[in-house]
């Protein structure tokens, strides 16, 4: 007959080893968990269902991701994307903000015991995961960058110069704010505002000054080839050798062609 104690011993042996396990596995079903809810949130956002999207991203999702850099801060993009799609400018900024204060740019500490005896696995996920360790050197500006491109393609010229004017007082060696003024300016056609901002950025940063082949750009995604190539005309104004405005350039003249052949023959 065993003794109790030997089956005591036993009966700790196991549940010791099966709480181990367990501690070890949690962190890997939840760095999928979270990763899979971003895939599906951003099927949603390409469709268009922001609310959708949104409802997916909890907070109890956002502190799983809070842990790994490069998810944190793709977790945090897709709520910017998402908010400035349903019109909430002020929470996509304030999303944006937390990026810029590189809320993101390190793992989140442990707050409880929990989540200390996991910081073992945790450190193994991000040490095999080389997307996780560059998120560290993220640059704090992007959250703002995402606004403002996406606030161009809405044509959202008045919030933009809001954000632009506030950036500026917050920002001020920095030419985030007045380029976002120059993109304002730019798209409401105000041709002496819009040299106004240009002089700043020269001043501030002169290898900054790519605000056209971006916009260019931005308009070729869209398929406004005509957008497009005024930019691109205006780009080499300043930069005439650019490989990359004159392949754009090329582009956009090639879709032009190929868009008035269509149209003739449909006539």
């Amino acid at each position: 007959m065993k003794k109790p104690l030997s089956i005591g011993l036993r009966y700790f042996a196991i549940w010791t080893i099966g709480s181990a396990i367990l501690v070890f596995v949690i962190p890997f079903i939840k760095y999928a968990s979270v990763n899979g809810t971003i895939s599906s949130a951003k099927q949603l956002l390409s469709d268009g269902s922001y609310d959708q999207a949104i409802l997916l991203l909890t907070p109890r999702k956002e502190v799983w991701a809070s842990i790994y850099p490069t998810t944190a801060h793709e977790f945090n993009c897709i709520l910017i994307r998402c908010y400035a799609g349903l019109m909430d400018y002020r929470t996509a900024e304030k999303r944006a903000l937390h990026i810029a204060k590189r809320r993101y740019v390190k793992p989140l500490r442990s707050s409880t015991f929990w989540d200390f005896i996991q910081k073992a696995p945790n450190g193994i996920i991000l040490s095999i995961n080389k997307e996780e360790q560059r998120g560290r050197y993220f640059d704090e500006y992007s959250g703002y960058r995402l606004l403002i491109t996406t606030l161009g393609n809405q044509y959202n010229w008045d919030y933009l110069e809001e954000l632009s004017a506030r950036l500026i007082e917050t920002y001020p060696s920095n030419t985030l704010g007045t380029l976002a003024g120059l993109r304002a300016a730019l798209g409401r056609n105000n041709s002496p505002k819009a040299a106004t901002y240009a002089a700043r950025v020269l001043v501030m940063d002169p290898e900054a000054m790519r605000m056209h082949f971006i916009i260019a750009k931005n308009h070729a995604k869209k398929e406004r080839w005509h957008q497009a190539l005024n930019e691109c005309n205006m780009e080499l104004s300043n930069n005439p050798d650019d490989g990359f405005t004159l392949d754009l350039m090329k582009e956009a003249k090639r879709n032009i062609v190929a868009n008035n052949a269509r149209a003739d023959r449909t006539q």
